[in-house]
């Protein structure tokens, strides 16, 4: 993939979000150990105005690193939004503090059920 294609997706995502926005993480968590480390917890955009769609969610974020000739490098990176996997809709998550869970229901047609005889 490389930086110009990590680049080139943000570039393409940017157009929905407003002209001002910061980016908050919490809940971080480090395990590092030799030359390898990851990082997860979860993010979010604070938009301005404050009722801009971009900051409806928390997301998960994980990144795994490797020290490379001394340097640490990003080689892998990953953001998503909770899903209901019996029937692909997205979890938002309003209030990281708030535990709760999607209402996981009957699964559907387009679920990863599978019948058993």
């Amino acid at each position: 993939m490389g930086l110009a294609h990590i680049r080139q997706v943000w570039e393409q995502c940017l157009p929905c979000f407003p002209a001002t926005f910061k980016s908050e993480h919490r809940d971080i968590v480090i395990h590092a150990g030799g030359d390898v480390a990851f990082v997860h917890g979860v993010h979010h955009f604070v938009p301005t105005p404050a009722e801009h769609p971009c900051g409806s969610t928390w997301m998960r974020v994980t990144l795994g690193f490797r020290r490379i000739g001394g340097a640490w490098k990003v080689l892998h990176e990953h953001v998503s939004i909770p899903f209901n996997p019996l029937n692909g809709q997205a979890w938002y998550v309003k209030n990281p503090d708030v535990v709760d869970r999607p209402d996981y229901g009957q699964p559907t047609e387009t679920s990863c059920s599978r019948e058993t005889n």
